[in-house]
């Protein structure tokens, strides 16, 4: 009795797995299956294959679903682009999912990152011909930094170029703060730097 309950368990097993593979070997089954015990054991040691191939084919389809799984896309890096020092504050440019960030670190005080109007990468304005960051000293109280940003091209954005130039003030407490006022035109690289005249521009409000 036992056997025979064994026996319906596995077909009922085949024909839920694999239902157009049992009617394709079904007469061969009905063969075996019918008349004396050898038939019996024939028809044990078939189902027992018959079982073997419908869960390794199930196993396959799994394994070709997973493969087709969409991948989700990576986030955009975030880094520093330039940095400078000054009146004991850390002044750094930041790349932050395509837009431009000012960060500044203070040893006693927490500052909020800044917005940028000109698209990143930017990069401070340099001294002619030099690595060294150009400073405006606009009045006694008063410094200024220039960014630069927005390229046009890779090759502008790998020559530290672009297109817009925003103002950074710095008052005699430390506190810094950006300028209204962006300047747009031609090319320009950060190694060319500016004169007196667009400094007193980009520190206006």
């Amino acid at each position: 009795m036992a056997y025979w309950h064994l026996m319906s368990w596995r077909c009922s097993l085949l024909m839920s797995k694999q239902p157009s593979l049992i009617q394709a070997v079904m007469p061969a089954i009905a063969s075996l299956a019918c008349g004396s015990r050898l038939g019996s054991l024939r028809w044990l040691s078939l189902s027992s294959l018959l079982l073997v191939v419908a869960c390794d084919k199930e196993t396959n389809n799994s394994q070709f679903i997973t493969q087709n799984l969409v991948v989700p896309e990576r986030n955009t890096p975030v880094y520093i682009t330039d940095q400078v020092t000054l009146a004991g504050q850390a002044i750094s440019l930041w790349f932050d999912h395509g837009r431009c960030q000012l960060q500044v670190d203070h040893p006693k005080l927490k500052r909020e990152p800044l917005s940028l109007q000109p698209n990143a990468p930017c990069f401070f304005i340099k001294s002619p011909g030099t690595e060294t960051v150009q400073v405006y000293q606009r009045d006694k109280v008063s410094r200024v930094l220039a960014v630069v940003g927005t390229p046009t091209t890779p090759t502008a954005s790998t020559q530290r170029c672009g297109t817009e130039i925003q103002g950074i003030v710095l008052n005699a407490a430390g506190t810094v703060s950006v300028s209204n006022t962006l300047q747009r035109g031609s090319l320009r690289c950060a190694d060319q730097g500016l004169d007196n005249a667009q400094y007193e521009l980009l520190a206006r409000d």
